[in-house]
Parts: structure tokens; C-alpha cells; sequence
């Protein structure tokens, strides 16, 4: 525990430190938990007694009664007598703030330090005033049953506290009440509280409380500040007035109403007005304020209009500024500027080094370093003692940490020059006192110790420059690839070959490719027809290869002959022979058409990249954590902390049993308390989408007001979540916002959330206004009219067009954003500008660095859900081809082994990162499979079934795990270049399969037509020529058995495309029966294969093949095999040849 130092010589003990911050100590907890043991004892002894007589029952009963009387009278007056020192403290302090507080030379970022410390002292000493009431209470309520020898009374009083109950009153304390408990109700420990009454005329009357109470929404809820009554204690007064300024306006920083009562002049804050303040759920007019509401002080600089002057009774909006714990006159200022509450936000004092004038000489570092910024050098630890090294200037300034004084102490000042270039800028303001002044200033000991902690987490990040280089080339290699696929990707290339120039306007050349009809379905397909160029090649004075645009074309080229074409240009602009080119011989020359989507996406991640290695974050801390994780000290946050010690409350109908759930609650729990950066590893099947709604629950439900982002590498990632969270919020709904061009790509659920719908839907609210308006009120319909035309204008294309200040207006008034990684970054409507309190990345395992440094760049906080067993993500194909191996050679090591995400959760310290544990998609075969495959280690199972599943509709229901051996089945690939495999026989029995299966449904759907429900089929398969074969085999079966599509529901894919989805029934086809099967074993793949079934998983392959290939590795595939059962495909050609030799024989 840190001492809390407050001003001048005052130091708090660890006592006084817990009760000024409301936390339990360490002491506490011990005293509690040895008074549990004692009242357990005493407990059984009670109950002990009632199988003796009556006589000796009634002896028994007294003795432990009394018993436990007295160990509850000793806790009592332990708990009591150790606050006796901490009061004093309390007081001392209090007088000693208020001294500084009357120095009108204090700064501003100090006044509002002690102002903040002010108002929780005084919460403190009110507490703590009403701790040693419970306590009298107590001790009193213990002497009265004795007395009345009210023995199971006694016995049945919940044991001494060391802090207030939650439902004890005292003077300050702001609750929520009903009208019920307002109204001259007394609480369990006989205090009331009542309205308080205000003097009117000559007459004391609740009246102004009473009709604030009623106005209130919740009539169950309605915010209150208690206010003591010195001459009966018992009795407190409740004050809406000033319940409802703390509960929603001042501790949610929302303005509230005021009118302005008069202009004045004030000691402290000079010129300005005096107000009168109200909750602005209250109406109230300008007449009606003139008596009521709590009076504050405006300050004319705090004003929106410094140079005008308010009437009397204007009305206007103010946020309060600095108050005391009861709001009192004289004792509350107010501002219009919201920016004046940051200082309110979190401490700003300075971090203070005192120095020993006679020592060291401070005139050459004075006079050289005016104006300029403090950074850190270094944080080393010596023989105890925490030196750090700061940097102002040229001046190098070691000082050692005294802890007592919550302050630096200089050891030595260097002039070194500026001699490093490795220094960080600190996190708040430092500086210089006297030694003399050391004990008559204010340390906020809050934000020393987050000083401190800054200061030793750079020393952790800069420790190692060797892997700080590395990680940083970690990040430019992922430039250097980008770079490499916006040129192979970026564009479609044409290649020109036999080049001959016709005249000044146009050439003829050959080219492979369908020149003029490619070219032509590419202008067809973009929404704007880009300028097209011929480029050739040249070499630069540097010795470098560069393609330059030398003419542009002009229309489409014609076709001469076969590959041979004739293009229209504006002439032909080549280098100069000074110009440091020169062409090659033969020429080479090109065309490219932009492809556009991969253009602008290539284009966002460069631009997320640079920015990154620019430090270009929302959190600084965020780029030391991505490029060193395993420097990174966890940094938990003292709100969620808090939050989480005290109970969440849980939205998931299943989690909010206490023994549901638990692994996944842990996971939740941790990820709000880490403060950067937490990731979530959640296996197949382990309610990822669960999580991420149940943590937006518990986001919005602490701060309502929080701009939240849901990203993910795909759009089915993120519409899942968002369509999750809508169905059980539906209230919520015109808080989201789904950023995507392409409605196409998104869940029809979530459609009418996405953007251009959003602002067509405010488009019609105007429009509604005008209608109304041309009824009642011409001119204003006048104005309504011009301001539609002013926002909104259809565009050439048919593409609705918005002003871009409003549409980025309503876009920013949205708290829940869903968007894809590389969609967030449009510029559009100032999508590329909005900035996040946290960030959920679904499926982060899936996203390449810099598609997760788009949303981790925009957000001051991230939770990276993924699961580093499954696929890694998706890369170009050009990157798999052998030039770009040799283009870059770091690829295989760096890139395609593993990802991101694997990376960070590996090195992440333990409180950065957790697993989902229990799946509930699989039924228990499947899951097994999957959890002993893939998720043990060291024989320790890290996966479990979350739930038993009912058999009784499954296709079948006795065998879930299921191999068709296919042993004549025979691998072929497409042909025309084709890497890409098939297997004839494999598809066959997969069609045969679904036969069979769906004239089995049929039969049940027959039986009970009202019960049965089609079942989802998935038929995947690693080759994308599988995939087609199949589907084409599929197609022809749906036109021969109608009955396919009334039982079955049946998607085919490549199980690298499957990922993230699943289904009841789950087909795989294997297709190798021949060569190596490196790309079948891969681990990532087949778990993703094996885990996508709910009900019935079906392998189809060659099972001898497939155990022999698999002899002296990692035998999978065998492992499969032997927990399925097993049955052989039906062999249609060799079926032909034995019904042709029974043909021949029965002729014979």
C-alpha cells in the first residue's frame, strides 16, 4: 500500500489511504474472517444445545448467546477504536486544504487537485461520522437483547462490520429511493428519511421536493443526497434537488439547466453570475426558478459568450465545475466550456522534484530550458533505490524516488547536450521546487504512482534495444509486403509485346490476353472509368527499374487480327535524354487497369502501417504493447476493478446461476479490468458471440455513454454479433451503427442500421417536418425545404449523397459501431476520424497485422477474441508464389507460420489473456474429437462439452462420428494450369449419402410434419475443384429428387471459407488417394473441419491410404478413423462389371 500524501507534512497511513478511497484492507478482511470462525463456533454451540432439556437447553442458549455477544462487542470496538487515529488525520488534513485552498496563488491544475481531494474528504469524514453511529448502534442493540434476554435474537444478528452497511444513512450519501421510502420510511436500523422542506413566505413546506419527486421518470428510482440533522441524528432529509445534479449530471459530466439570477462580482473567481441550477428532467420556467434549485456561480470567463452580458432569468446550460460535498452556496461554480472538466477528469498536479539549492546550481538549466518538455531517459534500480534519469533540454536530471514524500530528489544535473534520441515524453507535467518548499506543497500520491508506473513500464519496453529493433522490423516487413502486393495485386496487367508505333496517335501490338474485351468488362464494371496509360519500362541513373506512363489511351483498343491489336493514345511522351532514364532494348511496355477494391484496401492497411510505426495511436501505450507484449506490465482499471469485486450482474439468462459459466465469467471479468489490451482464445463452438454481447451489456450498462467498435475481418463476424445484440436490445437499436458500401454482404437483420439507410431514415424525419409544417406553418416549411436541399442531392450514379459535416455528425452520434477491419477506414462521411473507447475484434485470428491495426490504432482500449488452432489468416495468392518468396525472403519465417494473434498471446503476460473452455455446439463425440486432437497438451484437456445433447431428431442418431471409406475413389486435377484436385468417387458417395439421408428424413417429415425441421448440411472439402464438382453433382440431383430441398438446407464451401459458420450435419470430403497430404494434416484446417458439425460429422476418403501416408507423424487422421464407424461407399463401376457378369452367366 502507497502513502497517500496530501499537503505539506501530512501523510496518511494505510488506514486512512482505504477509507479515503472506500477499499477493504488486508487487515480488515483477516478480522472478518477470524470473527466468521468464532461465529460458527458459537453458532454450533447454540444449536448444539436443543437436544438437551429445557433447563439445560435455556442455560446453553444464554451462555452462547453472551458468548457471542461479547466477541461482537470486541470486534465492535476493534473496528472502532483503529478509525480514532484516521478521524484525526481526517481533520487535520481538512484544516490544512483549506489553508491552500484560501492561497490565491495556487495554479489552476492545483486548486482543482485539492478541490477534487476536498469533496472526497469530506464524503470520507462523513462516513466515517456515520460508522461510529452504526457502531453506538450496534453496541447498543447488543446490550438491549441481552438485557431482554432475547437470546435467538441475539444469535441471529449479523456480526460487526467494518465499513458502513450499504443501507446505513449519513449526511452526504446520494441514493436511489422510491416515493415509498421517501415518505417518512424507516430503514432496518430505525433511521427515516423524509422530503426535505424549504421556507416559503413564513412557511416551512416540501412542496418545490415533492413536485421535483414527482416529475421524476422512475417513480422507483428517483435520486436523493441525504442531509443530517445535528439535533436528531436518526432523522434525514432527502433533496432531490441535489440528488439528481450528482447522480446524472455531475457524475456523468451531462450539462443541466440554469438560469441566470444576477450579475456579480466574486472574491474568488471575479466577474460572473449567479445562477440557479436544475435537473433537466424538471420543468421549470423562468418565474418558478427564481426560489428553487441549488445556487452556483458562474464565472464570466466559463462562460460560452465571455464578451456578452446575460439578462436576468436567461435560460442556459451548464455543466458544474467544483463543488463540495453538499452543494453549498458559496461553495458550487459552474462552466459552459466542457473542456474546463478535464482537469476534473483525472489528477493533473505536477510530479514534483525538490533540490538542494546549495548543491546544485539550477541557473544554467533555468535559464536554457524555458518552454520546453521533460522527457524520460531511463529507470534503474540501485541497491534498492529507483533512479530515474530525465531529460529537459540539454540537461540530464537523475533523481532518486522518495516514497515518503510521493516526490523525485535530484542527485546530480549534467549538461550532456542532446545527445539521444530515445527518450519518451512524460505523461503529466514535473516540476522543480526547493528542498526547503518539499513539505508545503500538494503530491497527489494517485498520480505519482501512476508516474512511477510509467516510468518502470518504459524501462521494461526500452530495456532491450536489440528486440525492440527487431519488433520494430517485425511491422516494416509488413510495409515491405504491402507495398509488394499493391503492385501485383493492385492492378489487372496487360503485357504489350511486338510493338509498332503506327503514327504520332496510335501503335500495334500483340497481348495474350483478350485486350479489348477485358478491357471493356472492366469499364462495364467500375462505377468510374479510370484514365488508362501505356507504360514502359526504363532504367534510372541509380540503376533501379522503373515502369513509366508514356502515353494515355484513348478509347478501347480494336482487334487487328487474333492477339493483335491496334490502340488509340494522346501521344507519346517519353524521358528526355537528360532526364536520368533510359529505355530498354526490346522495349517492354504494359497497360494496367486499377483494380479498385484491392487498391483501396491494399492502400488503408499501408496508410494503418505508417501510421502505426509513426506512433499515430489514440493509445501510445498500445504500439510498446503490439511491438514488445512480452515487456508489458498488465495495468488493471481501478473503475472495473471495482466494478467487478463488487458483482456483475449478468445479462445471459445461463450465466446467471453461480455455478453456470464460470470459465467464460473469468475471461469477461478480466478482459474489463485490464485496462490496454486483453485477448480471448475461443475454441470451436465456445460462444464467442455470447461473450462479445455480454460484455457489451456490461460496457453500456457502466458507462451508457461509451462509442464502442465491433470489427472483424469478415462481415459475418461482426452482423452476428450485432444481430445477437439487437435481438435481446432492441431498445438499442438507434444507437448502432454498421459501416459497409455493400449491402449485399450484410445480414438483412442488421441492414437497416447501415449508414445510408441511418440518414435516409433522417432524411424522411424532415420530411415528415415538412409535410407537417406546409399544413400549419408555410414558412417554416420555406426553410425546411432549403435546409433538404442543402444535405441531400442524388448522385449521377443513383447513389444517395449527403452533405459530409451532417452525415459525419449523425455517424459520430452513434455509441455501438460495427464495421469489417478495412471498411472502418473509409473516408467517407469522416469514417476514418471516429475514435473508440474499446474496440471487440472478433475472429482476430483471421485478421492479418494490418487489417488489426485499423480498428487497434482508432481505440484507447481492445479485446481481440480469435483462436490461434484454427485458420490463420487469409493471404493473396500472390504471396504464395515463388516470386514473391524471392522478393521477400522473410515471408515463410515471418509471416505464414504464425499469426498475429498467436503471437500476442503467447508473449502477453498471464492477466492479458484467457480461453473459453467449454463448447456447447458439438454434441459429446464430436467434441471429444475435436477438445483430444487439438486442444490437449501434456495430457491436459483444455477443452470441455459445455452440455448433453438430445439425440432424438439427429440424421443418426446412434453413430454421430461416422467414416464412408471410398477406397476406389481416384484423385484428378482440372487441367488448363490447375493446382486445384477432385475425386470423382468421393462425390458420388457424398450424393449417394444425401439420397439415402433425405429419403430417410422424408419418411420422418411424413410421421410428423408439425415437429420436423430441415436440417443445415455443410459440405466442405480443402480443394476448391472438389467444391465445384460437387455442387455440380448437387445441382443435377435437386432436379431429379424434389424432395432434397424440402429436408435439407445444404451449403458447399472449402472448409478454409467455412470457417466461422456451422451446421447440423457436416460432410468432408478428403480427396487424396495419392502423393503427400501435408495440406490435409495441416492442424489449423482439419480442426476447423471436424468442428463445424452440431449433430453428425461424415469423413469420405481413402482410410488405408490416408493411415499409411500418416506412419511416423502426427496420426490424425488414423485417430479419426478408429473413433468413427465405418462403412465402404457403394462402387458403381465395379457394381457394372458384376451385374455384366452375372448378365453373361445367367445367359450361359
Amino acid at each position: 500500500m502507497y502513502q497517500y500524501v496530501a499537503a505539506g507534512l501530512f501523510v496518511l497511513g494505510a488506514t486512512a489511504v482505504a477509507w479515503l478511497l472506500d477499499r477493504e484492507t488486508d487487515e480488515e478482511r483477516e478480522l472478518h474472517e477470524e470473527l466468521e470462525r468464532r461465529n460458527a463456533r458459537a453458532r454450533s454451540d447454540y444449536q448444539a444445545a436443543s437436544k438437551a432439556d429445557a433447563r439445560e437447553q435455556a442455560r446453553a442458549h444464554e451462555r452462547a448467546a453472551l458468548g457471542l455477544k461479547a466477541e461482537y462487542q470486541e470486534y465492535c470496538f476493534k473496528f472502532r477504536s483503529r478509525l480514532q487515529g484516521p478521524a484525526k488525520e481526517f481533520d487535520a488534513l481538512a484544516q490544512r486544504l483549506a489553508n491552500d485552498l484560501a492561497d490565491v496563488s495556487i495554479s489552476p491544475y492545483r486548486r482543482n487537485a485539492l478541490r477534487l481531494l476536498s469533496g472526497r474528504l469530506q464524503d470520507t469524514q462523513n462516513r466515517l461520522a456515520g460508522f461510529f453511529a452504526y457502531c453506538e448502534w450496534y453496541l447498543h442493540t447488543l446490550e438491549k437483547l441481552a438485557l431482554r434476554q432475547q437470546f435467538s435474537d441475539l444469535m441471529s444478528m449479523a456480526q460487526p462490520q467494518s465499513r458502513l452497511p450499504d443501507d446505513w444513512f449519513y449526511s452526504g450519501k446520494v441514493v436511489l429511493a422510491s416515493v415509498a421510502e421517501i415518505d417518512h420510511a424507516f430503514n432496518a436500523y430505525r433511521q427515516r428519511l423524509e422530503l426535505r422542506a424549504e421556507k416559503q413566505a413564513d412557511v416551512w413546506t416540501d412542496t418545490q421536493q415533492r413536485s421535483l419527486m414527482m416529475q421524476y421518470p422512475d417513480q422507483n428510482a428517483v435520486p436523493v443526497q441525504m442531509i443530517g440533522n445535528a439535533k436528531r441524528p436518526d432523522f434525514f432529509k432527502a433533496c432531490v434537488f441535489r440528488g439528481a445534479l450528482h447522480a446524472e449530471h455531475i457524475l456523468e459530466n451531462v450539462p443541466c439547466t440554469a438560469f441566470i439570477e444576477k450579475a456579480r462580482v466574486s472574491p474568488q473567481h471575479g466577474d460572473g453570475y449567479t445562477v440557479r441550477c436544475f435537473p433537466s428532467f424538471c420543468s421549470v420556467d423562468k418565474q418558478q426558478a427564481a426560489n428553487a434549485g441549488i445556487v452556483a456561480f458562474l464565472p464570466r470567463s466559463e462562460s460560452s459568450f465571455p464578451g456578452k452580458i446575460y439578462p436576468r432569468g436567461e435560460r442556459i446550460e451548464v455543466y458544474v465545475h467544483y463543488y463540495d460535498l453538499l452543494l453549498s452556496k458559496d461553495q458550487v461554480t459552474v462552466t459552459q466550456q466542457p473542456e474546463s472538466l478535464r482537469y476534473g477528469e483525472q489528477s493533473t498536479a505536477p510530479v514534483f522534484i525538490h533540490v538542494d539549492t546549495a548543491v546544485h546550481d539550477l541557473e544554467g538549466l533555468e535559464r536554457e530550458s524555458t518552454g520546453l518538455e521533460w522527457h524520460l531517459r531511463s529507470t534503474v534500480e540501485v541497491d534498492g533505490v529507483l533512479i530515474v534519469s530525465l531529460q529537459l533540454g540539454a540537461w540530464q536530471v537523475e533523481a532518486k524516488v522518495s516514497a515518503k514524500h510521493a516526490q523525485l530528489e535530484i542527485l546530480s544535473v549534467t549538461r550532456t547536450g542532446f545527445d539521444s534520441v530515445e527518450l519518451d515524453t512524460l505523461p503529466c507535467p514535473v516540476r522543480l521546487i526547493d528542498l526547503k518548499l518539499k513539505d508545503s506543497v500538494f503530491c497527489d500520491a494517485l498520480q505519482f504512482e501512476a508516474f512511477m508506473t510509467f516510468c518502470r513500464q518504459q524501462s521494461l519496453f526500452a530495456g532491450d534495444g536489440l528486440a525492440r529493433k527487431r519488433a520494430g522490423q517485425f511491422f516494416e516487413r509488413w510495409n515491405a509486403v504491402t507495398d509488394y502486393l499493391l503492385a501485383e495485386t493492385g492492378h489487372v496487367v496487360f503485357s504489350l509485346s511486338d510493338v509498332t508505333e503506327l503514327d504520332e496517335r496510335s501503335l500495334e501490338c500483340s497481348c495474350n490476353s483478350s485486350l479489348d474485351g477485358s478491357l471493356t468488362k472492366l469499364i462495364e464494371k467500375s462505377r468510374n472509368t479510370p484514365r488508362l496509360f501505356i507504360e514502359e519500362l526504363f532504367l534510372s541513373a541509380n540503376g533501379e527499374l522503373r515502369w513509366l506512363q508514356v502515353a494515355e489511351l484513348h478509347g478501347v483498343p480494336e482487334v487487328v487480327v487474333s492477339k493483335r491489336y491496334e490502340i488509340e493514345h494522346k501521344g507519346l511522351k517519353r524521358p528526355g535524354p537528360n532526364s536520368g532514364y533510359l529505355g530498354l532494348q526490346p522495349s517492354q511496355y504494359r497497360i494496367r487497369f486499377p483494380n479498385r477494391g484491392d487498391l483501396a484496401n491494399l492502400g488503408r492497411q499501408k496508410v494503418a502501417i505508417q501510421g502505426f510505426l509513426g506512433g499515430r495511436l489514440v493509445n501510445r501505450d498500445l504500439q510498446q504493447i503490439l511491438l514488445m507484449p512480452d515487456r508489458y506490465a498488465p495495468k488493471p482499471d481501478p473503475f472495473w476493478s471495482e466494478r467487478v469485486a463488487d458483482g456483475l450482474k449478468w445479462r445471459d439468462p445461463n450465466w446467471q446461476e453461480p455455478g453456470k459459466a464460470m470459465a467464460a465469467k473469468k475471461v469477461i471479468e478480466a478482459a474489463l479490468i485490464e485496462s490496454n489490451l486483453y485477448l480471448v482464445q475461443g475454441p470451436p463452438g465456445t460462444g464467442k458471440t455470447t461473450c462479445i454481447v455480454e460484455l457489451l451489456h456490461q460496457l453500456f450498462c457502466a458507462k451508457p455513454d461509451s462509442k464502442i467498435l465491433v470489427v472483424s475481418q469478415q462481415n459475418t463476424a461482426v452482423d452476428n454479433a450485432l444481430d445477437r445484440f439487437l435481438e435481446q436490445f432492441p431498445g438499442f437499436s438507434s444507437n448502432v451503427l454498421r459501416i459497409g458500401n455493400d449491402v449485399d454482404k450484410v445480414q438483412v437483420e442488421v441492414q437497416p442500421r447501415m449508414t445510408e439507410n441511418v440518414l435516409m431514415e433522417y432524411l424522411r424525419a424532415r420530411q415528415q417536418d415538412y409535410s407537417l409544417a406546409s399544413l400549419e406553418n408555410p414558412v417554416k416549411a420555406d426553410w425546411i425545404e432549403a435546409w433538404m436541399d442543402s444535405i441531400y442531392h442524388p448522385s449521377d450514379q443513383g447513389r444517395s449523397q449527403f452533405d459530409d459535416e451532417l452525415a459525419e455528425l449523425v455517424v459520430q452520434d452513434h455509441g455501438l459501431i460495427g464495421a469489417t477491419c478495412v471498411g472502418l477506414s473509409s473516408r467517407r462521411y469522416g469514417m476514418d476520424r471516429l475514435a473508440f473507447d474499446i474496440c471487440i475484434v472478433d475472429e482476430g485470428g483471421r485478421a492479418t497485422v494490418p487489417e488489426l491495426l485499423i480498428p487497434l490504432m482508432r481505440s484507447r482500449k481492445a479485446i481481440i477474441i480469435g483462436d490461434h488452432f484454427q485458420l490463420p489468416p487469409s493471404i493473396g495468392r500472390a504471396l504464395l508464389e515463388a516470386d514473391a518468396k524471392t522478393a521477400l525472403p522473410f515471408l515463410e519465417e515471418t509471416f505464414l507460420k504464425t499469426s498475429f494473434f498467436e503471437q500476442l498471446y503467447e508473449n502477453l503476460p498471464a492477466a492479458c489473456f484467457g480461453r473459453l473452455v467449454e463448447q456447447f455446439r458439438m454434441v459429446e463425440p464430436i467434441g471429444d474429437l475435436v477438445a483430444d486432437l487439438f486442444y490437449t497438451t501434456d495430457n491436459v484437456r483444455g477443452l470441455h462439452n459445455g452440455k448433453v445433447h438430445k439425440r432424438e431428431h439427429f440424421l443418426d442418431r446412434e453413430h454421430c462420428l461416422r467414416w464412408v471409406d471410398v477406397p476406389h475413389g481416384k484423385e484428378g486435377d482440372e487441367g488448363d494450369g490447375g493446382t486445384s484436385l477432385f475425386n470423382d468417387g468421393e462425390a458420388k458417395a457424398i450424393i449417394d449419402f444425401l439420397t439415402t439421408s433425405a429419403q430417410k428424413l422424408a419418411v420422418r417429415q411424413a410421421d410428423a410434419p408439425d415437429s420436423f425441421e430441415r436440417k443445415t448440411v455443410a459440405i466442405i472439402t480443402p480443394y476448391g475443384a472438389q467444391k465445384r464438382l460437387i455442387n455440380k453433382l448437387f445441382s443435377a440431383l435437386k432436379k431429379n429428387l424434389a424432395v432434397i430441398d424440402q429436408v435439407f438446407e445444404v451449403k458447399i464451401d472449402t472448409v478454409d471459407s467455412f470457417q466461422g459458420s456451422e451446421a447440423d450435419i457436416v460432410l468432408y470430403s478428403t480427396v487424396r488417394t495419392q502423393g503427400g497430404i501435408r495440406f490435409l494434416l495441416d492442424r489449423q484446417r482439419l480442426n476447423v473441419a471436424c468442428s463445424r458439425a452440431r449433430e453428425n460429422l461424415t469423413f469420405f476418403g481413402h482410410a488405408q491410404f490416408l493411415r499409411r501416408q500418416e506412419r511416423g507423424k502426427n496420426a490424425l487422421f488414423s485417430l479419426i478413423i478408429d473413433r468413427s464407424a465405418r462403412a465402404t461407399a457403394f462402387n458403381r463401376a465395379l457394381a457394372k462389371v458384376e451385374k455384366k457378369k452375372e448378365s453373361i452367366a445367367s445367359r450361359g
